[in-house]
């Protein structure tokens, strides 16, 4: 029996689409694709979660994160010490081809003294300044309070409007 013309486009099609998700140029910048959760109302501080990817073929360092709606934005761990849980500053340099996440309990950007809440539904940008003088900017995507993995918006917001 032969297979429909429709399956084996459909195929090529998927094969290609997967192939070229994955291709990246030398030259190309460092990704990140970020989430965060929405802020309760009052709440000053929030963290952005996800995943950087370095796919040139050189080692790239992070110097400086930027969030242009709150006083800081930096890398930083938990760590648990006796029990206690707590922040610290942190460093990134990621090899060639290499990923790294930033997870809730674990590695997140923290957004210090937000000039309001993030709001569900919306997407903000942070901008990443790296050692070798190369400044990218990428967005993330904000969910609900209760959010503990990646948001896959139904439809976006650039937010504050």
């Amino acid at each position: 029996m032969r297979k429909p013309l429709f399956l084996k486009k459909t195929r090529i099609f998927l094969a290609a689409v997967f192939c070229l998700g994955h291709y990246a140029p030398a030259n190309s910048e460092p990704i990140f694709e970020g989430w965060s959760r929405a802020s309760p109302l009052g709440t000053k501080n929030a963290a952005v979660y996800g995943r950087f990817y370095n796919p040139t073929k050189e080692k790239i360092e992070l110097s400086e994160v930027g969030f242009g709606y709150s006083e800081s934005a930096s890398l930083h761990q938990i760590i648990r010490e006796e029990g206690v849980a707590k922040m610290r500053s942190v460093d990134l340099s990621l090899g060639p081809k290499q990923e790294f996440y930033l997870e809730p309990g674990g590695f997140h950007i923290m957004l210090v003294n937000l000039a309001f809440p993030l709001g569900s539904g919306c997407a903000y940008s942070l901008d990443f300044k790296w050692s070798n003088g190369l400044i990218t900017t990428a967005q993330f995507f904000v969910g609900e309070i209760n959010q503990n993995s990646r948001v896959v918006p139904e439809s976006i917001t650039s937010c504050p409007k």
